[in-house]
């Protein structure tokens, strides 16, 4: 009989195990920011976090990101701060976790954030502090982004929007050198350079680099060559719209008893808004640096493909082991061993389901005075939406920053 007790005791674990991952308060959170109750979705996270270690990430991070929506720049700073110290001492997946998930699966494990997320979380930040006006903070989440896309430069390749802002956050500081090099690679590398080539101008003369001044001058948008930046003041507008997708689970099955489950995002057209700009009823020139963030995070999860179906081999070949010294001592308890371990066989499919599906960012120069700005926007269906900003008062060389999340 007693061979009969592993069995029953790993399935009574595994159970709690699988009760322990629900994302029952993290789907609600989603949930209810999509139907624009901002706040109820913070009290839901505040109320279940204390009691999901394994998806603590995930909770700061959505607080974070939510706190940011309602202009609460400070408390979006500070959860989005442990977010980042959490996934620093995340490294590392402990021996206990480690030998858990080559028993169960992905869900016993921490979660730890893909690559993007990891960058999405500097990104979010050097927004907040430049909407804070904490310039040299912004700078500093601007050096861990470069850092972060170091590490995973082909998933994070197209993340335009942030490299970007880690241009503007060095510029807002004073670091044109820094600032100079993150526009420089940008300019190489983004579809269309045209809508950084004025910051770059700017900073070239600064320099004294004639040669790229005038490169990069060429570049410039027919509709803003004349405009003398010293007399313009200048709106960054941060746009957020949509959601990203969910991770789904995609399934692989071996005859007889072979079951693979890996997390996967399904394949979306790359969609982003577009804009027009009025300002006092007249229509403005602007750039706009933008990123689909659903083709960042499938680059991302992809990138760690690898990586997931060799856990997968791992835990296969422990469970087919386990399962065949079990059945020289007890045939039935092998088998429902093996029934259990095919069951227990699903993808880890958390994320950081409340952000955006696109960002993008706005320079919209403007004359020394008090405006009323109207930004229009169309997606692909057609759908158009008008957003105002009333009674807007700026000075020359000053530079204001708002967000909108649409």
């Amino acid at each position: 009989m007693r061979s009969h007790y592993p069995p029953i005791g790993f399935a009574l674990f595994a159970c709690l195990v699988i009760s322990g991952c629900a994302t029952t308060p993290l789907s609600k959170a989603r949930h209810q920011f999509e139907q624009g109750k901002p706040e109820a979705a913070i009290a839901t996270l505040e109320n279940e976090g204390a009691h999901s270690k394994r998806s603590a990430l995930l909770f700061l991070m959505n607080k974070g990101l939510i706190f940011h929506s309602l202009g609460d720049y400070k408390s979006s700073a500070q959860e989005l701060r442990q977010a980042a110290e959490l996934m620093d001492s995340q490294d590392y997946i402990s021996l206990s976790q480690q030998t858990t998930t080559l028993l169960i699966n992905d869900w016993a494990a921490d979660y730890k954030g893909e690559y993007s997320e990891r960058l999405w979380v500097h990104t979010y930040q050097m927004m907040n502090y430049l909407l804070l006006g904490q310039y040299d903070s912004a700078a500093v989440e601007a050096r861990q982004s470069i850092n972060v896309i170091k590490k995973h430069p082909h998933p994070l390749k197209s993340t335009w929007f942030t490299q970007a802002l880690m241009g503007l956050s060095f510029e807002s500081t004073g670091k044109i050198n820094d600032a100079y090099i993150v526009y420089k690679k940008l300019a190489e590398n983004m579809p269309n350079p045209a809508a950084i080539a004025r910051p770059l101008s700017l900073i070239a003369q600064q320099l004294g680099f004639s040669k790229d001044e005038r490169r990069y001058t060429a570049l410039i948008p027919n509709k803003l060559k004349g405009l003398e930046p010293t007399k313009q003041g200048e709106l960054i507008l941060f746009f957020a719209n949509g959601f990203l997708p969910q991770k789904t689970s995609g399934e692989i099955y071996a005859p007889p008893d072979i079951r693979i489950s890996f997390p996967r995002y399904e394949d979306s057209y790359p969609s982003s808004p577009s804009f027009q700009v009025q300002v006092d009823s007249e229509e403005t020139p602007f750039t706009i640096v933008a990123t689909n963030l659903a083709t960042v995070a499938k680059a991302s999860l992809d990138a760690r493909g690898k990586a997931i179906f060799a856990k997968h081999a791992a835990r296969l070949g422990v469970k087919q082991s386990l399962v065949h010294h079990l059945k020289k001592d007890n045939e039935a308890a092998a088998e429902l061993l093996n029934l259990l371990f095919f069951l227990l066989e699903n993808a880890d499919t958390r994320g950081w389901d409340t952000l955006p599906k696109n960002l993008a960012m706005l320079r919209i120069p403007l004359a020394p005075g008090t405006h009323d700005i109207v930004i229009k926007t169309r997606n692909t269906s057609h759908l158009s939406n008008k957003i105002l900003i009333s009674d807007l008062a700026i000075q020359a060389r000053q530079r204001i920053y708002k967000k909108i999340r649409h």
